[in-house]
């Protein structure tokens, strides 16, 4: 990734808005892949009827 940015990219600032938008996303989106309900758990937990 680094390396396609700085040859892609003519503009150094623009290159390190890229850098560091492609490492800052990964870590979000697992952030919110750890907040967020699993939705198979929540449907069998209500399916069961409690005996």
């Amino acid at each position: 990734m680094l390396l396609l940015a700085v040859r892609e990219v003519r503009r150094p600032e623009k290159a390190l808005n890229w850098l560091t938008i492609s490492l800052i996303l990964p870590i979000i989106g697992f952030g919110f892949y750890l907040i967020t309900p699993n939705p198979v758990r929540i449907h069998r937990s209500r399916l069961t009827s409690p005996r």
